[in-house]
């Protein structure tokens, strides 16, 4: 029950965001003044090349009422002439559109940003378990950012009480050393505090996990890639818990599609250093999205374990997420 109005109360923003088929086709991640600057560029070039069409539609009429013959063959001339002006304004159109989106959504200029979102997992063992987290980015200089993440948690074991509270709370620190015209790259620091209010909220475990990870633009394909690597590590736990240690490789990359709509690839494959029966793990989660307007967005990720031993802690069975994302200007 609790499933079907995530997803009622998910479709109907998504539907309630759609814009009419006369609104226009800016782009809802354009963040930046750069990107309100293209913006207006654009619809600059689009109201001068409306008139520059309409002083060449008025000397054409002139033209025509001289000769019949010379007014059908310009009709002849401009209607295909037309045309691929036509198709040259929705190019760039899209095009601009895009690079907004590219702009907004690389991490390349560190922005405050605010999400929230809420995942449902089916673990195979028969666990459900439910997250609800908000994160916030913070600027802390023109290289550094700050990431907060505060999950509360809701885990309803097979034939035991459910249990639920304030899960661990992560910090990360990013830095960005490289700045290109291809993509940016960043190191990172992730801190995952044992701050749970039960066991079954949390780890028991505080973990460090340095990172890498980059955004590279494929303009041609219209795509961001996200390559991302992490190794976490135990630096304090629970006396009755065991020490966690593992890597994880994310390989995601997020294509942009017609009328603000985009796609979200992410592949993960985890690498247990701990214990070799859970040598490697690998889940997908695929996360259609809409641009709702020029500064939020609105998702849902369905995903589904690959492979892995049952008793992988980092496998599930299938999960389904639904969020929403703010980019502050």
């Amino acid at each position: 029950m609790t499933m079907r109005f995530i997803v009622a109360v998910f479709v109907g923003l998504l539907y309630g965001l759609m814009p009419a088929a006369s609104a226009s086709a800016q782009s809802e991640l354009a963040q930046s003044e750069l990107a309100q600057s293209e913006l207006a560029q654009s619809e600059l070039a689009q109201s001068e090349q409306a008139q520059s069409e309409l002083a060449q539609s008025e000397q054409a009429q002139s033209e025509s009422v001289q000769s019949e013959s010379v007014q059908s063959e310009s009709a002849q001339s401009e209607q295909p002439q037309g045309e691929a002006e036509s198709d040259s304004e929705q190019s760039e159109g899209q095009r601009a559109q895009n690079e907004s989106i590219a702009e907004t959504v690389s991490p390349a200029r560190i922005k405050p940003r605010f999400f929230i979102r809420n995942e449902f997992r089916q673990r195979k063992d028969g666990t459900h378990i439910n997250i609800t987290e908000p994160l916030y980015d913070l600027p802390l200089t023109d290289k550094l950012g700050l990431r907060i993440q505060v999950p509360y948690v809701v885990n309803n074991p097979p034939d035991e009480p459910s249990v639920n509270g304030l899960g661990d709370i992560t910090t990360v620190f990013f830095y960005r050393y490289l700045r290109s015209a291809s993509g940016s790259y960043f190191l990172s620091l992730d801190t995952r505090w044992n701050t749970a209010a039960n066991r079954k909220t949390g780890v028991g475990n505080t973990l460090v996990a340095p990172g890498w990870f980059a955004s590279i633009n494929l303009p041609k394909y219209d795509t961001i890639l996200f390559p991302a690597v992490q190794s976490f590590v135990s630096v304090d736990k629970d006396e009755d818990r065991e020490e966690i240690n593992y890597t994880v490789l994310k390989l995601r990359f997020l294509t942009k599609l017609e009328n603000r709509f985009y796609t979200f690839v992410e592949p993960l494959i985890y690498f247990d250093h701990e214990d070799d029966e859970y040598d490697s793990t690998g889940t997908l989660e695929v996360e259609i999205g809409r641009f709702a307007n020029k500064q939020t967005m609105i998702y849902a990720r369905p995903g589904v374990g690959l492979w892995g031993n049952t008793g992988s802690p980092y496998l599930f069975e299938w999960n389904f997420e639904i969020g929403y994302r703010y980019f502050f200007k």
